[in-house]
């Protein structure tokens, strides 16, 4: 496990900012004020999709918008027993760099 934050990935958030180890696993989360359901959501999630993301651009970033990268969460289901669950990269916002 890295040291600090400044040898961990960074995924950015308008709720906050993320901290990943190289196996994407989140590490540490730095929630942006005001805290609210969307904070929630940053801290549910367990681990960004790293693999997919460099099959996607051929390389690796030290930096992500959350948008431009798939992840898992805890979602809980209607039993509220908690489910990982993925959500793939918004495919629209990749496409924005092509127009």
């Amino acid at each position: 496990m890295a040291e600090n934050v400044a040898d961990l990935l960074e995924v950015r958030s308008s709720n906050g900012t993320l901290f990943l180890d190289v196996d994407g696993f989140v590490m540490t989360v730095d929630l942006a004020e005001p805290i609210d359901e969307a904070s929630d959501h940053l801290l549910s999630i367990r681990q960004f999709d790293l693999p997919e993301y460099q099959a996607t651009y051929g390389e690796m970033s030290d930096a992500f918008d959350i948008l431009d990268v798939g992840y898992w969460y805890m979602k809980r289901d209607e039993e509220n027993i908690p489910v990982r669950t993925y959500e793939p990269p918004a495919y629209d916002w990749r496409e924005r760099d092509e127009l």
